[in-house]
C-alpha cells in the first residue's frame, strides 16, 4: 500500500500498525499446468452437397470419412464438356468442405479467369475481387458482379453470375441469378458489349464493397 494521499482510507490503520511487527509474507510457488486452448468450431455434418446456381439446385451425396469426392459439374449438369474432353468446371468434396474449381473460357470479352482450390487467377487490372472466408466476387470495371461463389453453410454453394465455357468447338455460357434462375446457352456468336449486358440484366446484388484494397472482405450491407 502506499500512503501518500492524506485521504487514503486505510491511513489510519497502517499509522496504528508501525509499532506491531509484522511477519514477512511468504509466497508460495503454485504450480500452473498450462492448458492448451482449443479453438471452438461448429459443423454441419454433410447429409449431402449442394450446389445452387441461381434458384436452381444440383444435389450430390455425401462424401464417405476420410476420402475425397471429384465430380464433373460442367459435364453432368451444365453441358460444359464430354467423356473424352471433361468440362473445365469440377468439384471437390470431403466430408469438411466444398470446393468448385473454374476455368472460364475466354470467349465473348470473358479474360481468361481461373478459380483453383479457392484461389483467383487471370484477374484484370481494371477489374476488381473481394472476398471473405466464407465467398469470393468478382467485379468488371463498371463494379458489375461478374461470377460470385459463397458459403451459405456448410452443405449449400451458392454460385451467381457467368461461367463461360467450350464443347466440342462450340462457344457456350452459364447465367445465373436468384432473380432469373439458372440459363444454359451453347452454340451463340456474342460480342463483348451483348455478352455483359446480359450479366447486367442477372440484377446481380455485390456482396462486398470496393475497392477491394480499401474494404478487404467488408460486406455491402444490400
Amino acid at each position: 500500500f502506499s500512503d501518500a494521499s492524506s485521504n487514503h482510507p486505510f491511513k489510519n490503520v497502517l499509522q496504528r500498525s508501525r509499532d506491531v511487527n509484522v511477519a514477512p509474507v511468504v509466497v508460495v510457488p503454485v504450480a500452473v499446468q498450462k492448458m492448451p486452448i482449443e479453438p471452438l468450431e461448429f459443423r454441419q455434418k454433410h447429409e449431402g452437397v449442394f450446389i445452387v446456381m441461381g434458384n436452381d439446385t444440383i444435389g450430390l451425396p455425401a462424401v464417405p470419412p476420410g476420402q475425397r469426392g471429384v465430380k464433373d459439374i460442367g459435364r453432368a449438369f451444365l453441358m460444359a464438356g464430354t467423356h473424352e474432353h471433361p468440362s473445365q468446371i469440377q468439384l471437390l468434396a470431403d466430408e469438411n468442405q466444398i470446393i468448385l474449381d473454374i476455368k472460364f473460357a475466354p470467349i465473348f470479352g470473358m479474360p481468361s479467369l481461373e478459380i483453383t482450390n479457392n484461389e483467383l487467377s487471370g484477374l484484370p487490372a481494371n477489374w476488381d475481387c473481394n472476398h471473405s472466408a466464407r465467398g469470393i466476387e468478382i467485379v468488371n470495371e463498371k463494379q458489375v458482379p461478374i461470377f460470385q461463389m459463397y458459403y451459405k453453410d456448410d452443405t449449400h454453394l451458392f454460385v451467381n453470375g457467368a461461367i463461360t465455357f467450350v464443347r466440342d468447338g462450340v462457344n457456350g455460357c452459364v447465367l445465373a441469378s436468384e432473380s432469373t434462375g439458372m440459363q444454359i446457352s451453347s452454340g451463340l456468336n456474342l460480342n463483348s458489349e451483348d455478352f455483359f449486358k446480359k450479366i447486367e440484366a442477372l440484377n446481380i446484388k455485390r456482396i462486398f464493397k470496393y475497392p477491394a484494397w480499401q474494404h478487404p472482405g467488408e460486406y455491402s450491407g444490400q
